[in-house]
């Protein structure tokens, strides 16, 4: 499935509620907030700075990456990894739809192949209701999603919209 233009402008807006400040107070206030909930966390940075504040995500999905550029000893986390997907840009790949899909969210690290900047997607689709899905808004931020019935409506929706063969 692949990203229409329409899709991108509307994905700028965060899916859940944006949290800003210095770090890592975003992510002491989400620790001391949902500190034990079912989070997932996307994105390289997102996993590490959870963990530095004692949050162990359930799933991790990484690329390796951050804002597009290569981290600088990020190599381990493929080998870390308990399954590497590829995945395009604006893509979800099916590898990456049938990971998440089958993912039994017991403390799993997938490692993307490419880019995981729509893995949020099928993350809050797949993940059980009540789970937090964590992702970083670009130079603003996290954004911590709360997996509701009706947010997972609003990504199938989404799916919908996006070109190519779909899995839904």
């Amino acid at each position: 499935m692949k990203l229409t233009l329409e899709l991108e402008r509307q994905l700028k807006s965060p899916l859940g509620v944006l949290i800003q400040g210095e770090m890592p107070k975003p992510y002491e206030l989400l620790r001391d907030t949902f500190g034990d909930s079912f989070i997932i966390a996307v994105g390289d940075i997102v996993d590490e700075n959870l963990r530095a504040v004692g949050i162990r995500p359930k799933l991790s999905i990484i690329d390796g990456r951050t804002k597009r550029g290569e981290i600088e000893g990020r190599s381990a986390g493929r080998q870390e990894a308990d399954l590497v997907v590829p995945n395009p840009r604006s893509n979800i790949s099916k590898e990456l739809w049938d990971a998440l899909r089958e993912c039994d969210f017991k403390d799993r690290k997938i490692f993307i192949d490419g880019e995981e900047d729509l893995a949020t997607l099928p993350a809050i689709f797949f993940a059980p209701v009540g789970a937090i899905v964590v992702y970083g808004q670009p130079d603003e931020g996290i954004v911590i999603v709360n997996v509701t019935d009706e947010k997972k409506k609003e990504i199938y929706t989404i799916f919908t919209k996006m070109e190519g063969e779909k899995w839904i």
